[in-house]
């Protein structure tokens, strides 16, 4: 379950160690309760950073919000080309507001910008065996 469904119950202590381990449905719960303020204080910087960690592992939930942080500015500072890219990540995985991202992001890259991040996307997507290999 990518939202993390059982990690939700857990209690900040549990979630932080196994995130701290490396465990990305930990990661995006803890990413979650930073963004929402949920046992902890609101920190929009915290919840990118976890969101990024399970986002490096494949988490494709994740992904989509660390595009949204990256759109925002919102614990990140805004760039449309890494919105682009981890949208991009997001968008192959099933995300459903990653194409909107995407989108609208391309919309204030150049085709150079655009080009660079469609590849770079392509290498993380199949060198993590996900996708289409060429």
């Amino acid at each position: 379950d990518s939202s993390g469904g059982a990690y939700a119950s857990m209690s900040l202590q549990d979630v932080k160690r196994l995130a701290n381990q490396g465990d990305p449905r930990a990661q995006y719960t803890l990413g979650r309760r930073y963004a929402n303020g949920d046992g902890v204080p609101q920190d929009y910087r915290a919840a990118k950073d976890w969101f990024l960690a399970a986002a490096e592992q494949g988490h494709i939930a994740a992904q989509g919000k660390v595009a949204a942080a990256f759109w925002s500015g919102k614990g990140a500072r805004q760039d449309y080309s890494k919105a682009y890219y981890w949208a991009l990540l997001a968008q192959a995985g099933g995300d459903k507001t990653a194409p909107a991202i995407v989108m609208n992001s391309a919309a204030r890259l150049s085709p150079a910008q655009i080009q660079a991040e469609q590849k770079q996307a392509e290498q993380w997507l199949h060198s993590h065996h996900i996708g289409k290999a060429d």
